[in-house]
């Protein structure tokens, strides 16, 4: 059942990829929401989340640790800003919608990351790429089509590799280097 706070994500319409919270339950199938739903909204998903999460002006150096990935996000996230970090080496970051676990079974829709901020952060001497994606399995989710999953704001963020990192830098079947950042 859903409770006040939990959040609206609108997945098909005209505000495809925005969210409201649930301000009050009136009863098990009528909700209050903090702002109005526009009428030719198609598809919603409700659920619990992390709202308003902040991850700023931090400093992580992973550099020898090829496996490690600064940040995993994943899912069920409205409004998170990943702003002025400062990392290096490993994987910069995974923000992702992935499959959802309930109340159904596994893989029978997505858990939404919407409204991101992704911006001002400098990615310095990264192993892989960073990411921002919707999750797909074709053997265990079904698939998802027409919904809004991922919504992000993408700004001014700077990948760079010293010289004596480029050689080592993974290259792709056609001997270009791999991309900093996939969308």
């Amino acid at each position: 059942p859903s409770e006040t706070g939990a959040v609206v994500s609108i997945l098909s319409g005209p505000r495809a990829g925005t969210w409201r919270r649930i301000a009050q339950v009136i009863d098990s199938t009528t909700y209050l929401l903090d702002a109005p739903i526009p009428e030719a909204t198609g598809s919603i998903s409700i659920g619990r989340g992390f709202v308003d999460t902040r991850f700023e002006h931090n400093t992580m150096d992973v550099r020898g640790g090829s496996k490690s990935t600064h940040f995993v996000l994943v899912g069920n996230l409205f409004n998170t800003r990943l702003t002025k970090n400062y990392l290096l080496g490993g994987e910069p970051f995974k923000l992702a919608s992935c499959p959802t676990e309930e109340p159904v079974v596994w893989g029978w829709s997505r858990a939404p990351f919407l409204a991101a901020t992704i911006a001002d952060n400098l990615i310095e001497d990264a192993e892989r790429e960073a990411s921002v994606l919707v999750e797909h399995d074709a053997k265990s989710s079904r698939p998802n089509r027409g919904g809004v999953y991922v919504s992000a704001q993408i700004d001014r963020n700077t990948f760079r590799w010293p010289p004596s990192s480029v050689a080592r830098f993974p290259r792709s079947a056609a001997n270009r280097l791999v991309p900093a950042l996939t969308i």
